[in-house]
């Protein structure tokens, strides 16, 4: 098992369903099978996502749940094949939730 230092894996960006902000997508190619893990961090390097794949040359994206992350800037750490790949999201803060929001709905 393992790719061979002459296959190349591709990774491309994050981002999150349109239809519900809650789960990312992680868009990717393999040309045999592998175990691959991924570590979501927080911007105080906490890890806040942990999860583990089975892939093959038959699976296109990874999913997973980030509806408990709040707003702000996370680093997805990728380990696979003995290679690690990081890349970067953000979760936006849901429309209507600050401050300003909130004293204006007092208003109306």
């Amino acid at each position: 098992m393992g790719i061979p230092a002459t296959v190349t894996l591709i990774f491309g960006e994050i981002t999150l369903e349109p239809s519900d902000k809650l789960t990312a997508s992680l868009p990717c190619q393999f040309k045999e099978s592998e175990r691959l893990s991924i570590l979501v961090l927080d911007e105080s390097g906490r890890a806040v996502v942990e999860k583990n794949f089975e892939v093959d040359e038959t699976t296109e994206a990874l999913m997973f749940d980030v509806s408990s992350l709040v707003a702000g800037t996370y680093h997805t750490w990728i380990y696979v094949a003995g290679q690690t790949f990081i890349r970067e999201f953000q979760m936006e803060p849901e429309a209507g939730t600050g401050f300003f929001d909130k004293l204006l709905r007092k208003f109306r």
